[in-house]
């Protein structure tokens, strides 16, 4: 019997939550603003790192001079 939508829908959010459980297990939870800024940096980098993006900045874009309008 074929599972519905919503059902697929309920197990993907469950596995987000139960991820997002695991990768904040252990981190400590900021009671200041101070803290929270002294944390901010590796939240952000172990953010990045989960959702596969890269943590070098991006290189230079290369220019393509299209056409040049006359003023």
């Amino acid at each position: 019997m074929a599972e519905t939508g919503a059902a697929r829908s309920g197990e993907f959010l469950e596995f987000i939550r139960r991820s997002a459980r695991e990768l904040r297990n252990g981190e400590a939870i900021p009671k200041t603003l101070d803290h929270w800024k002294d944390l901010r940096t590796t939240v952000r980098k172990n953010l990045v790192q989960a959702i596969g993006l890269s943590t070098d900045k991006p290189g230079p874009v290369p220019v393509r001079k299209i056409r040049e309008q006359k003023r």
